[in-house]
């Protein structure tokens, strides 16, 4: 604490700061920021979403669907298991539509990593569909 107020014949004067480099001003990439923004639910919902769409795949492929109990290709169960990945995928993008809508304008750059994220999980659950069925 200063032993005097501050006025123009200060006794102490404030002490210089050092000259920053070019780099310093520059802000540094906060993970913190980055993990306290993916346990939002706008954030998570979609990779959850793009997880559950791959499992979906996954069983689909192995020949076992819910509902079925003897694994079988091209019946209806294949049919309503496409359904469901439809609207997985279609559904995530109300909810990524919201994310970028309140949190690209209030922190950008944890934002797009986040849609980073999403993209590539949604892409991960779209490729296994072209390789299936290619």
């Amino acid at each position: 604490m200063r032993p005097f107020p501050i006025c123009a014949l200060d006794p102490f004067p404030p002490e210089p700061t050092p000259k920053m480099s070019n780099l310093e001003h520059l802000p540094e990439p906060d993970d913190t920021e980055f993990a306290s923004l993916l346990r939002k639910p706008t954030a998570y919902a979609p990779l959850v979403m793009s997880i559950a769409a791959l499992s979906l795949v996954g069983a689909a492929f192995a020949g076992w669907v819910p509902g079925r109990a003897a694994p079988s290709i091209g019946r209806s169960g294949d049919r309503a298991a496409a359904r469901v990945f439809q609207l997985l995928m279609l559904l995530q993008l109300p909810i990524i539509g919201a994310f970028a809508g309140r949190w690209l304008p209030r922190a950008p750059r944890p934002a797009v990593r986040v849609m980073v994220w999403q993209a590539a999980a949604a892409c991960v659950a779209l490729a296994t569909i072209v390789c299936v069925e290619w």
